[in-house]
């Protein structure tokens, strides 16, 4: 039973979830999250409150007893990249550690956008026949955007661009303070971003016409 399954907990500025996963068949077997919003402060340059570090750990207490209950042994607690960044990071996790015997691990921005295009790839590989040769797959959390290109369900390229509903808000008030035209300075330097994607592809790129599709990931905030 301890081999059979694996446990994954993740906390991010929107809440914590735990899900466990059947090895051999790479089925889920649990999926549960707790809402808790930590985005106010995380996004506000403040410390993450006491009371709703207390509120994560009162919540990975009873993912752990979860845990126990199927047996898992095997089991990691990770932070998110955006969460890591926050003022207090080292206090939450010497909270977590001492509340809950767990020691997170905080993932980098590539390595998120890694595991999610690693689940992706698995689910394309098995839809493969009803894809186009070409999927694009576009992950937009609350700082920042990935662009992903998958050639018949194999990974070819990723990119990741500093570009998110909260970034841009945030740009876009340091704009309006110094540029007249806040929102056509803001939208060239999208477009600049965007089409970093092309650089170094063939000028069919663009006008291939096989099939394609475009698969757009929005998530609560990282």
């Amino acid at each position: 039973m301890a081999d059979k399954y694996y446990g994954t907990i993740m906390v991010n500025v929107s809440g914590v979830e735990l899900l466990i996963v059947n090895l051999k068949s790479l089925k889920p077997l649990e999926r549960v999250k707790k809402d808790i919003n930590l985005g106010d402060d995380v996004y506000q340059d403040k410390p993450v409150k006491f009371e709703s570090v207390a509120k994560v750990a009162e919540a990975l207490t009873g993912f752990v007893q979860i845990l126990n209950d199927y047996g898992v042994e095997n089991y990691s607690l990770f932070g998110s990249s955006a969460l890591s960044q926050t003022i207090n990071a080292d206090f939450i996790a010497d909270q977590l550690l001492i509340h809950t015997g767990l020691t997170i691990r905080w993932l980098s921005i590539s390595e998120e956008v890694y595991y999610r295009n690693q689940e992706i790839s698995v689910q394309l590989h098995k839809q493969r026949k009803a894809n186009p040769n070409t999927v694009y797959l576009v992950g937009i959390t609350s700082g920042n955007t990935s662009i992903t290109q998958f050639d018949n369900a194999k990974f070819i390229t990723s990119v990741n661009f500093s570009l998110g509903p909260i970034k841009i808000a945030e740009d876009l008030q340091s704009l309006r303070e110094t540029a007249p035209n806040s929102i056509g300075v803001l939208n060239d330097y999208i477009d600049s971003k965007l089409n970093d994607f092309y650089i170094g592809k063939p000028s069919s790129f663009v006008q291939d016409k096989a099939p394609t599709k475009i698969i757009l990931l929005g998530s609560a905030a990282s």
